[in-house]
């Protein structure tokens, strides 16, 4: 079973805001080999925001406060479906993918 903590610094601005992405292998039907290829590879997610954030989330810029608080309703840790390629990741809850250049 593979599992990571992965940081996250999101900006907006000249404003850093590190949270944490924690994620755990899903559920697979056939073996697979280890390692990210073209085929999405599905991991259960967990976005972790530090309660130091949440007690001073007034003082962030407001996009990260509206993200904070608008799509992760201020949550401690909020579940999130996560897909990964080799050349991509996609975190669901956060409507987000980096794609790697």
């Amino acid at each position: 079973m593979a599992v990571a903590t992965t940081p996250l610094a999101l900006q907006a601005g000249d404003q850093k805001l590190r949270i944490v992405l924690h994620t755990v292998d899903g559920l697979r039907q056939s073996p697979r080999a280890p390692g990210l290829t073209s085929e999405p590879r599905s991991f259960y997610g967990t976005i972790e925001i530090p309660q130091a954030v949440l007690d001073d989330l007034d003082s962030y810029h407001p996009a990260l406060r509206a993200l904070i608080r608008d799509r992760l309703q201020a949550a401690r840790f909020t579940g999130t479906d996560v897909t990964v390629t080799d050349q991509s990741l996609t975190i669901a809850h956060l409507d987000m993918a980096l794609n790697r250049t």
